[in-house]
């Protein structure tokens, strides 16, 4: 959505804290700036015109489009973990939803079939 002529990105991540955890004389200085960078904003920050919300330590469990004719927002809906156990918290309501995850796949599903995995993704092709 739109914050004040800007735009507002919603952040989910699994994470509580921070959303980054940097390395301590990390050799590469780029990464801690992107680090440092991610991680501020996580925390209420802005860069120009983009305001981040950020939802830390929460869980998507559904994505739904209710305009029949997708034309209107996607509302996710999030859980939080409690005693092991996924607990749903809230929804949010988004123009445009984008999932990076950043996970492997599993590949449990296919272990059993001859299936060729990509070498640099560990996905199937």
């Amino acid at each position: 959505g739109e914050a004040g002529g800007g735009l507002t990105v919603v952040w989910i991540c699994r994470s509580v804290a921070t959303p980054y955890t940097r390395v301590p004389d990390d050799p590469l200085p780029q990464r801690d700036s992107l680090y440092a960078k991610g991680n501020a904003l996580s925390e209420g920050g802005t860069s120009g015109r983009m305001k981040v919300e950020f939802y830390g330590g929460s869980h998507v469990t559904a994505f739904e489009q209710r305009d029949p004719e997708g034309q209107g927002p996607v509302i996710i809906s999030l859980a939080k973990e409690s005693d092991g156990e996924l607990v749903p918290s809230e929804t949010v309501s988004v123009d445009f939803a984008w999932s990076h995850c950043g996970f492997r796949p599993d590949n449990s599903l296919w272990t059993e079939l001859q299936v060729h995995q990509c070498f640099a993704t560990d996905g199937p092709m």
